[in-house]
């Protein structure tokens, strides 16, 4: 299939967007699609185009506050992306994996670690961590970095076999139809799937530098259908704009370079970036569109292909018809008139096209915590405790003077004393079972070794799986 996009955007024209007056309408649903020869046709406030390619980043000219003089405002464009994907699959869990999967669940619910760290499910490369509760109207949560699967149970009327949420770094390396082909073959392991996932919500993003001062856009700049529009700031930093939170359509703008250095650490979109020539002394925003279900069927889009097909549809329909960036002009109250700011223009005249090329490097679906911060922490922890004060227990001036090598095994050295006394005590464990315990739990929740061997062979037995348990359980307590 060609991942060349030529439909034409679904809709056009202000006035769908933005009544005469000057209040925010009341969000709404959007209309149905239109063929693409009916699209763009309706009257318009300013010209659109769907036809400049992805990596535009070329200057255009922009209107004043008050509609006179010319203003170049320059953006250049990183990178296209399918940021989000939830995909859903009709079909009856396999009654057999059903049993097992209940077996898991009920071991991530037992008090005791050396169960809960057998509440796995390996499958095609993966070692999920089966969650100790469901997700309504779903049973079970198998959960890696690359997916969240949540499965119905057996006999579950009216529900999807698999509602699966695709991870954005997955999506980044792979695209969207190499992790949909792969999330195939681990549902087609679960029970009988339909071929065709159905899409339940996609986020398309634009990551983009630019020399607008996106903090100085007012609330009223915003022309949209959505009710809510708001603007957020982090640490004193302003970091973007929301529109429609919570609504079957929703726009994020926002500073994505902020966001990765002080929340999600997401780095690998910088690699992507800096493909594309990024500026690194400036920062990257990134415009993002949520469409739900909702959205989806009344566009007529309901099939995984049908959906990568028409992504440029959902994105002129967004930018063009659901939501517009204005050049606010105060002595006119009709909003609709409003001249579209040139950024905005740019952005909404995208060609969308999934043409970038994914990380090269392999992905892992192990959710181990960066190395780095692992070592921040142990050297956090290690000065603190080679600079604590004289009058703390097990310290005095000779530790002290000693310096980092002498630290480092003092501290050791009364960790491990710390809790060997710590188990025979209160645990009423040795403390190398309490150790094994700790490391097969976290593989569990980092999803990377199989605490149960057995589990990752395709011919063993629930029964066999049984035996292994109360083996395994029986070791772990020193038995």
């Amino acid at each position: 299939m060609s991942k060349d996009n030529r439909i034409q955007p679904f809709g056009s024209g202000e006035q769908a967007a933005s009544p005469s007056d000057t209040e925010t309408p009341a969000a709404g649903p959007p209309p149905p699609a239109q063929p693409p020869e009916a699209a763009g046709q309706g009257e318009q406030d300013a010209p659109r185009t769907n036809r400049a390619s992805h990596s535009y980043g070329g200057e255009g000219q922009g209107r004043g506050e008050e509609g006179e003089g010319q203003k170049k405002d320059p953006i250049k464009i990183l990178r296209l992306g399918v940021d989000g994907l939830v995909l859903s699959y009709e079909g009856e869990i396999s009654p057999d994996l059903d049993y097992d999967l209940m077996e898991r669940k009920n071991l991530a619910q037992s008090p005791f670690k050396d169960e809960q760290a057998r509440a796995q499910w390996p499958v095609k490369g993966h070692i999920f961590e089966v969650s100790h509760r469901g997700q309504k109207p779903f049973a079970y949560i198998l959960e890696d970095k690359a997916f969240r699967i949540c499965l119905a149970s057996s006999g579950s009327k009216s529900v999807p076999l698999a509602y699966v949420k695709i991870s954005s770094e997955l999506l980044a390396h792979k695209g969207p139809e190499a992790a949909a082909d792969e999330l195939a073959g681990i549902v087609a392991e679960f029970g009988e799937a339909g071929v065709y996932p159905m899409p339940s919500r996609v986020d398309l993003c634009v990551d983009f530098q630019t020399d607008v001062d996106i903090e100085g856009f007012t609330r009223h700049a915003w022309v949209t259908r959505a009710g809510a529009i708001d603007s957020y700031s982090r640490q004193g930093n302003f970091t973007g704009w929301t529109i429609g939170k919570g609504g079957p359509i929703s726009a994020r703008l926002y500073n994505k370079s902020l966001e990765i250095a002080q929340k999600s650490g997401k780095t690998f979109f910088i690699d992507l970036w800096k493909r594309a020539g990024m500026d690194p002394d400036r920062p990257v925003w990134r415009l993002e569109l949520q469409f739900m279900r909702e959205v989806l069927n009344e566009l007529g889009i309901r099939s995984f292909e049908g959906l990568m097909r028409e992504l440029g549809g959902l994105w002129g329909y967004a930018t063009q018809t659901w939501l517009r960036l204005a050049v606010e002009q105060r002595e006119d109250s009709n909003r609709a008139r409003w001249a579209t700011h040139l950024m905005w223009e740019q952005l909404a005249a995208i060609l969308w096209r999934i043409d970038d090329v994914p990380l090269v490097r392999k992905f892992s679906p192990a959710r181990v915590p960066a190395a780095d911060k692992l070592y921040r922490l142990y050297m956090s922890i290690l000065t603190s405790f080679i600079a604590s004060d004289t009058d703390r227990k097990g310290i005095d001036e000779e530790d002290k003077a000693k310096g980092y090598a002498d630290g480092a095994g003092m501290f050791h050295r009364r960790a491990e004393a710390f809790h060997v006394a710590r188990c025979e005590d209160k645990l009423g464990i040795r403390f190398e079972d309490w150790i094994e315990l700790e490391i097969a739990i976290k593989r569990r929740r980092f999803n990377t070794l199989i605490n149960v061997p057995s589990l990752a062979k395709d011919s063993a037995t629930p029964e066999e799986v049984d035996r292994d348990a109360i083996d395994y359980s029986k070791a772990s307590r020193g038995e």
